[in-house]
């Protein structure tokens, strides 16, 4: 049996990086949901609606969105958009990927709760006394 031991030195000598990076992780996590409400709204309610243009769109962009690492989707917009000419600095990149990979998922899961209910599934309770 090998006995390991672990040596955080390195770690512990750049701590002031991993509290910076964790303070700009719980910005980005207190910034980017708010935004992405709104396209996860209008695509429950497209579905509900059925309306058949947008509902076809955002289950394009569900997918695409689900089916791609979110690192990929990050890459693409911090380097991606800047060769198209679309300048933006770290943060806003970052918020941007959120954004849009919070609203497929937020769309996502409101999916079951913009379908009708399923005839039988409203049944009273049995209470006995």
């Amino acid at each position: 049996m090998m006995a390991y031991r672990f040596d955080f030195a390195a770690v512990f000598q750049h701590s002031d990086l991993l509290l910076a990076g964790a303070g700009f992780t719980l910005a980005l996590t207190a910034v980017a949901p708010p935004p992405a409400s709104p396209s996860a709204i209008l695509g429950a309610v497209s579905r509900a609606w059925r309306l058949p243009l947008l509902n076809g769109l955002f289950g394009v962009y569900v997918e695409v969105i689900r089916n791609t690492p979110f690192l990929v989707q990050l890459f693409f917009i911090f380097f991606g958009l800047p060769a198209l000419g679309v300048k933006m600095t770290e943060w806003q990149a970052a918020v941007l990927a959120m954004v849009i990979n919070l609203g497929a998922i937020r769309r996502r899961s409101s999916a079951p709760a913009s379908r009708p209910p399923r005839a039988g599934s409203w049944k009273r309770p049995n209470r006995s006394p």
